[in-house]
């Protein structure tokens, strides 16, 4: 559905605009109910049930801007959901010690992708996304998105691990608002989405932070530490959250 036409956010071009996803589709999928509805968490502020239909959506770019975002979003969709029978994407799914390793991965539209949805969540006004905020660094990263441009590895990187709900199935069917925190002492917010959690960093001095060879790189490697959900305080605490709204 297009909207009137006023500048699109990422280029700033006066045009029709879409309404965009922030976070995407296919991660909301997951989280379908048999009433065609689906079911996230809140923020705190809002203590109400968050129903959507396909994940909240609001007009921010024109139509080649939301092509541009959608090419990232296709290939990271095949990454997180691929099964042998998807074809060859060119990238290699193998077990090591801390859980997952992918390898061959395209650093450019993968880095990208990461840095689209951060990027939507800061300009969103939906509540859902309301802590998110990058202050100086947004216009640092609406550049790199419009350049097509990932900049190094820690350039706003993003510490990625798995969250299981057994140990043969991902904890993919939870959404959770975004969370800004703490982390070795710069700025970061958590997502999770797809059954992963995402540690972005937002720092101009990221280089300093410990095992940031863990952020993805040009050479296309992502270790994925795997977690079972009832492990992680969070995880406790909103199943609590949700079996007090009868949710569960």
């Amino acid at each position: 559905m297009e909207t009137k036409e006023v500048a699109c956010r990422l280029c700033r071009r006066n045009k029709p605009l879409r309404k965009s996803h922030i976070i995407p589709a296919f991660f909301w999928k997951p989280l379908k109910q048999e009433e065609g509805k689906f079911y996230a968490l809140p923020s705190e502020a809002d203590r109400s049930e968050f129903k959507i239909q396909d994940g909240p959506k609001e007009p921010l770019l024109c139509e080649d801007c939301e092509q541009q975002l959608g090419r990232y979003e296709n290939y990271v969709r095949q990454v997180i959901y691929s099964e042998p029978a998807d074809g060859d994407y060119g990238f290699r799914i193998t077990s090591c010690d801390e859980g997952v390793q992918i390898s061959g991965l395209d650093y450019g539209r993968f880095k990208l992708f990461q840095l689209s949805v951060l990027w939507r969540a800061h300009i969103s006004t939906i509540e859902f996304y309301r802590e998110v905020n990058l202050r100086s660094h947004a216009e640092k990263i609406r550049s790199m998105l419009l350049d097509e441009n990932p900049g190094l590895r820690t350039d706003y990187g993003c510490f990625m691990a798995g969250v299981l709900e057994n140990p043969k199935k991902a904890l993919d069917n939870v959404v959770l608002t975004p969370k800004k925190g703490r982390l070795q002492g710069h700025y970061c917010y958590l997502f999770v989405m797809g059954g992963c959690l995402w540690y972005y960093v937002v720092s101009s001095h990221s280089r300093e932070l410990q095992y940031a060879d863990r952020f993805i790189g040009p050479e296309g490697i992502l270790i994925l530490p795997m977690n079972n959900w009832k492990e992680l305080k969070m995880f406790k605490e909103i199943a609590q959250q949700f079996r007090n709204r009868g949710l569960a």
